[in-house]
């Protein structure tokens, strides 16, 4: 699909990355001067597992998911949103790591990894905030690791409803723009069961429920849930 061109000065983007707040104007210049902004329709792959590394993603606006593509099989490592990077783990990597989805439209920032490399090079404070990401996306990593190990299918839609609220939509009650299929897969369960945990909280008052718009109505209880085992 032939992607339109968007480009606004890195400069004066009001959605600047707090680590690319950390860049001296020239290397800002830099930045700008190898990069291109790209919109992504919903359901549109964005890069695939093990191709090769040239740019780094920077998502202006828009939902994420990413993924390791296993055949017949998808492994969700999480959800991106706005003002978060794709492909911080494949920097110094010949191919990426894993695959990643539109989940709606999505407005991304395709910026020059070689351009950037030079500036993490040269940039202390830059490689810091970078280095602060990277572990923030590993320490999430870790977390699913340890609630599809320990926590019962119950607590992992709690857990999921909880990110949803505070770390995705950032509001409480929020529009749930995700499918069923989709939440099924990051609590690694059927469609069916979402349905059914979904009645079931709504029948205990702990959510509310009108179309798309969710309500979170007992967060000390979801956040209980979200810990059994």
């Amino acid at each position: 699909m032939e992607k339109s061109h968007i480009k606004v000065c890195c400069i004066n983007c009001q959605c600047m990355s707090t680590a690319f707040k950390k860049l001296l104007p020239k290397q800002l210049r830099s930045i700008d001067n190898k990069r291109s902004e790209l919109k992504y329709r919903k359901g549109e792959m964005i890069c695939k597992d093990g191709s090769f590394v040239s740019s780094l993603i920077f998502i202006k606006k828009g939902l994420v998911k990413v993924y390791l593509d296993k055949g017949r099989e998808q492994v969700i490592i999480g959800l991106k949103k706005s003002g978060d990077f794709i492909g911080l783990s494949s920097i110094y990597e010949d191919r990426l790591l894993y695959s990643a989805e539109a989940l709606e439209d999505t407005d991304a920032c395709i910026t020059d990894l070689r351009t950037f490399n030079t500036i993490l090079n040269e940039n202390a404070a830059f490689s810091t905030e970078i280095i602060k990401l990277i572990n923030k996306d590993l320490a999430k990593i870790y977390d699913r690791m340890y609630s599809f190990s320990n926590i019962q299918i119950r607590g992992r839609f709690a857990e999921l409803l909880l990110a949803l609220m505070e770390n995705i939509y950032e509001s409480n009650p929020f529009e749930l723009k995700l499918s069923r299929k989709v939440m099924a897969e990051l609590v690694s369960t059927s469609n069916e069961s979402i349905s059914r945990l979904t009645k079931e909280f709504k029948s205990k008052n702990i959510i509310k429920v009108k179309g798309r718009v969710f309500e979170i109505s007992d967060i000390e209880e979801l956040r209980r849930l979200s810990f059994e085992e």
